[in-house]
Order: structure tokens, then sequence, then C-alpha cells
């Protein structure tokens, strides 16, 4: 009686929005913001405090933000920290949406949010985001 009482109370507390897990390993938003000398940095900077307002509002985590152009930045890499390696003169939205699957797949995300303009001129954003929901990322 007192395990089924609480599993009744743990899922009680979870319809509720209760997690006893550690934040840390609860889904969160991604962010893949493209550096690419096409897109803004002013824009593209707005528009990823945009998102990170809203999953405030919403009681989400702080969205984990990844950087890309031409190629993306590693996920441990802090933003901002190193802006040549993205090769700037190119935009790699597929090798950008490829991290967020290798992300995906070490820890689950929530949401995936690109803030692009869109130009590619490297690689298959289409087939990168059949990927992506193949895989289950919303």
């Amino acid at each position: 009686m007192a395990l089924q009482l609480a599993a009744l109370t743990a899922i009680a507390l979870s319809l509720l929005g209760f997690s006893g897990l550690d934040a840390r390993s609860e889904a969160g938003v991604l962010v893949l913001v493209d550096r690419s000398e096409s897109m803004p940095r002013a824009e593209a900077d707005k528009a990823a405090a945009e998102v990170a307002r809203a999953a405030d509002a919403a009681g989400a985590a702080e969205p984990r933000r990844i950087e890309f152009a031409g190629r993306p930045a590693s996920p441990d890499m802090p933003p901002g920290s190193s802006p040549a390696q993205l090769e700037p003169w190119a935009t790699n939205i597929e090798a950008a949406l490829q991290v967020a699957l290798e992300v995906h797949a070490q820890s689950p995300i929530a949401s995936l949010v690109v803030v692009s303009d869109g130009l590619e001129n490297r690689g298959d954003a289409a087939q990168a985001l059949r990927s992506a929901r193949d895989a289950g990322v919303p």
C-alpha cells in the first residue's frame, strides 16, 4: 500500500509540473544562432534574447545556445568564443542541425529554435530537418 501511495504521489506531482530530478537533466530549449556574414549580429542576438525571455516566462531553464556559420561551434564552446572557426563567409544549417541531433541523442531537448536568415550556401537544410523530425526533435 505504501508503495502504491508513493507512486500515486509521484504521478500527481509530475502532473502538477514538479520534478525531483536535477534541473540539468530535464529537457530544455536549444537555440542555433547563425553567425554568418549575411546575418546581422544585432538581429540574431535580439532574436536569441526573445527566445530566452519566452523560455523564462514559460518557467523553462535558460536555453542552451550553439552558434554556427559555415560550420557549427562545438556544443561545449561558449557563444562568441571563436567566430573565425565558424567560417563566417558561409551558412550551413544542415551542419548546425546535425549538432542539434547529437545534443538531442545525449540529452533530449524540448524545443529547437534556429535563428537564421536562411541564406544557406552549404549543406541541405531540408534533409537535416527531415532527420530532426524523424529523431523526434520538437
